[in-house]
């Protein structure tokens, strides 16, 4: 690629290949610092870039939900926000930032925007990360549970063969979509369509009995700081065996720790959780409190209890906060745009 020119340009991208064959933003990737960064493969990525650096957003009407956080050098990052507030006041658009390190909040909350809690991301560091001992005992009586029903789990091991079984992987969506009565979250996970087992980008994990595909979960590899897989989507089918799930993650961590080549594995993003540490940014006082209520009433937009239960399982190593920032005065907007946008509502 030529060197970019001193003006900024928003390109778009559709894969992790259209990403990854861009040499300046595969060097940007380099300044991740976030897991869940690898959302930005996903299609319909637009990128406001300079030479420098990288910002990557998802566009609907006049929201750009920026996800992954500023990718450039620390003494580029404040230029690089004020750049892309610039061009996103010139487009009258309302920027929302998602899934940054605190460094990038902190950026924004001193160039004017609110920054509230969202909810708080679980991550297990794979270092001599071992499922023995008395407190992985009823993890592991799940998982033989599932074994004992007859449940085997694999990884698929090809592009191909993905193709040949997405099929099944497209059934279980809708009948797991069906169950939860819910709608397809967009955007803040993996775009099904985006899934490229070949790129080294994802694996994915399977459960089957007999022929039957019963569930499956993929992993995106995660860049920056703390690099190594992302649990990005698991789905299944209603009634299927206790602890299939767990024996499905259990398969992948096995395998992880034996390749010896990632240092974690991040569980991902849970909202309106782990609220209550006075360190938090909680800037907006009506965000915080309407996030508290939906908190406190559990499932309304999200399983958020079930999914803490499934991720704390695992004694994750790391839980950290997760924070929304948005325009001072905009918590309303923000949270509404936020949730009409990724299909939460």
């Amino acid at each position: 690629m030529s060197m970019l020119p001193d003006i900024p340009q928003v390109i778009t991208t559709g894969n992790a290949q259209d990403v990854l064959g861009n040499s300046h933003l595969r060097k940007v990737l380099c300044y991740a610092k976030h897991p869940l960064s690898s959302l930005l493969f996903n299609s319909e990525t637009l990128w406001f870039t300079n030479q420098k650096g990288a910002i990557g957003f998802f566009q609907d009407k006049n929201l750009h939900m920026c996800v992954g956080g500023i990718l450039a050098p620390d003494e580029e990052r404040a230029a690089l926000l004020q750049l892309f507030l610039n061009f996103t006041r010139e487009k009258r658009a309302f920027p929302v930032f998602l899934h940054g390190d605190e460094s990038d909040f902190v950026l924004l909350k001193n160039n004017g925007f609110s920054v509230n809690q969202l909810g708080a991301s679980y991550s297990l560091s794979l270092n001599g990360y071992s499922m023995t001992g008395k407190r992985f005992q009823q993890l592991r009586n799940k998982i033989s549970k599932s074994r004992r029903a007859g449940i085997s789990v694999r990884e698929i091991s090809s592009q191909e063969e993905y193709y040949r079984l997405k099929p099944q992987l497209e059934q279980i969506n809708q009948l797991w979509l069906k169950e939860k009565h819910a709608k397809a979250l967009k955007k803040l996970v993996i775009d099904f369509n985006t899934v490229e087992v070949n790129s080294g980008e994802h694996r994915v994990y399977i459960a089957t009995r007999g022929e039957q595909i019963q569930a499956y979960i993929v992993y995106s590899y995660t860049w920056g700081e703390t690099s190594g897989w992302f649990h990005n989507l698991s789905r299944k089918k209603p009634d299927i065996p206790d602890g299939t799930m767990q024996f499905i993650n259990e398969t992948a961590i096995n395998d992880f720790l034996g390749e010896g080549t990632v240092s974690y594995l991040h569980l991902g993003f849970t909202p309106l959780v782990e609220f209550g540490e006075e360190r938090n940014f909680n800037d907006s006082a009506i965000f915080h409190k309407i996030a508290k209520w939906l908190s406190s009433k559990g499932g309304i937009v999200y399983p958020a209890a079930s999914q803490r239960q499934y991720k704390m399982s695992w004694r994750p190593s790391l839980i950290e906060p997760e924070y929304i920032a948005f325009p001072k005065g905009k918590a309303m907007k923000a949270l509404w745009s936020t949730l009409r946008t990724t299909n939460s509502i």
